[in-house]
């Protein structure tokens, strides 16, 4: 995570993908199996964020943690019902 500014907490996109990758290898290196035999992969999450991508799929902001609090202002709006 980072802090570039006060309010701002975003993280480097390709940071989930190596974290994915290495996380997958070490499963598939503990269950020794062969990894042309897994037909399918399933990521879940704890936390809510944002991101924008482009049409090839590829990330093109940072990802939004729940940390950030630029939109502070607006939630409360939303949760006020104004």
């Amino acid at each position: 995570m980072r802090y570039p500014h006060p309010g701002v907490a975003e993280q480097d996109p390709s940071e989930f993908y190596q974290s994915a990758v290495a996380t997958i290898r070490y499963a598939l290196g503990q269950a020794k199996i062969n990894a042309s035999n897994v037909a399918s992969l399933s990521i879940d999450s704890q936390a809510g964020g944002i991101m924008a991508i482009d049409r090839e799929w590829q990330p093109v902001t940072h990802f939004d943690s729940p940390l950030d609090t630029r939109s502070k202002h607006q939630k409360q709006r939303m949760m006020a019902g104004r």
